[in-house]
């Protein structure tokens, strides 16, 4: 019997594995293969034609883009007669991708079975690079994960181009689909850096597949959006760049001071930003926003690099923010919302009561969360607006960026509708 004791928090649905997929779902051109048992495919299938509608992990024409060596009770204790090195040049084989991912599962790993010898053995038969995920499956989330996979495929790509001035690649932004807001959240990432006096390069990762890369121009300074990992710091060291962390551009006080930041570095003049961006921004935004968002009450959740960025930008067009909760376990909420704002209690009952209450006290007016987070607060029929992984229930196949000055009409937006088509008491 099931009890609330031994319930899953609500933040716990998408761990470390999930961000390695999300990695590899990005690069089109590459495959994983996870060293496990059989079971388990519902994870490739959590993203593709769900979160993901573009995604191509899933196959009905050829062999998944993740494949497992398929292990069974008596191999994990007798041996498996190295299926990992089958199935690899199974994969390479059949498809000749322009890299592998190789992830294990906790019982290999609690093995003690040590794969860099066999993948070292096998470089010598694939003509691909052979990217082994760090053994950090208790990790506490799929930000890590997709982190971690991230940092093995920058250490595959070489920037060998042609140099180019003022060149900036952007890393560590969690592109979790192929669908229309993160494309477009990709694109306004390079254009933004246009703003900024650079020279777009790279953006890893962008939905481009991994050989696109190839020959990309050594970067003068990298943008690092991700935190606690060393992908973005190693790139830059690699071709002697600057190293630039900044948050996530979000909102117009976010974006512009991403845009200065990053001008700064490049020691480039000044973007005027006023006429062309903010100025059109800031007028349709005071006709609006007074009536539609001034006041209005938001609990939201997300991820810990994003939970921050959509605070701010949140009390920038007037909202109210009432409670957060960080998608990726308490632990990880941004220090300078601590203790701030109000967190929400980390049990799935607990939560649906508290929005209920909340809601039913005239408290509460949108919620912001991913597609879990719109179950659990369904029964207090508050509006959602569903952002973040996973979103099975809202997709875009236009570009509908969430970052930069573009990103800001788009959540305007989106936060107009979410609370227009309320039902209202009569």
């Amino acid at each position: 019997m099931t009890t609330p004791r031994f319930r899953p928090a609500w933040h716990d649905i998408s761990p470390y594995l999930d961000g390695v997929y999300l990695a590899v779902n990005a690069l089109p051109d590459t495959w994983l293969v996870y060293d496990a048992h059989s079971c388990g495919y519902q994870k490739a299938e959590k993203i593709a034609g769900n979160h993901d509608l573009l995604s191509d992990l899933v196959r009905w024409d050829r062999m998944n883009r993740v494949v497992r060596t398929d292990l069974d009770s008596r191999e994990y204790v007798m041996g498996s007669e190295d299926k990992l090195s089958k199935k690899i040049l199974q994969v390479w084989t059949r498809y000749g991708p322009t890299a592998i991912v190789v992830v294990r599962s906790p019982v290999v790993i609690t093995q003690g079975h040590d794969a860099r010898p066999v993948l070292k053995d096998l470089a010598k038969k694939v003509g691909a690079p052979l990217l082994l995920v760090p053994d950090k499956q208790r990790a506490p989330d799929h930000v890590a994960g997709y982190l971690a996979a991230l940092e093995q495929i920058l250490g595959a790509v070489t920037c060998d181009g042609p140099p180019v001035p003022r060149s900036v690649a952007v890393v560590g932004h969690l592109f979790d689909r192929h669908e229309g807001d993160q494309r477009g959240n990709a694109a306004e990432l390079r254009r933004l850096v246009s703003l900024a006096g650079g020279i777009p390069g790279p953006v890893f990762l962008d939905g481009r597949p991994l050989a696109a890369y190839a020959g990309a121009p050594p970067p003068s300074v990298v943008v690092d959006l991700g935190t606690d990992w060393r992908g973005g710091e190693d790139l830059a060291a690699r071709h002697g760049a600057t190293h630039l962390p900044l948050p996530l551009p979000l909102g117009i006080d976010g974006t512009t001071a991403w845009v200065r930041a990053l001008s700064a570095a490049l020691d480039a003049e000044a973007p005027g930003l006023d006429a062309e961006e903010i100025g059109p921004l800031a007028r349709d935004l005071e006709w609006v926003l007074p009536r539609h968002l001034h006041g209005a009450r938001a609990m939201v959740f997300a991820d810990h690099q994003l939970l921050g960025p959509l605070v701010a930008f949140l009390r920038e067009v007037g909202v109210r923010v009432t409670g957060i909760g960080c998608t990726t376990g308490p632990a990880r909420v941004p220090r300078d919302l601590t203790p701030g704002l109000p967190h929400a209690p980390p049990g799935t009952d607990a939560l649906t009561a508290l929005v209920t209450e909340a809601r039913g006290n005239g408290d509460l007016d949108v919620v912001i969360g991913n597609g879990f987070i719109r179950q659990l607060v369904a029964p207090a029929g508050v509006p959602v607006v569903e952002l973040g992984y996973p979103s099975p229930t809202r997709h875009a196949l236009h570009d509908a960026p969430f970052l930069g000055y573009r990103g800001v009409r788009v959540l305007t937006e989106r936060l107009i509708n979410a609370l227009a088509a309320a039902p209202r008491e009569v």
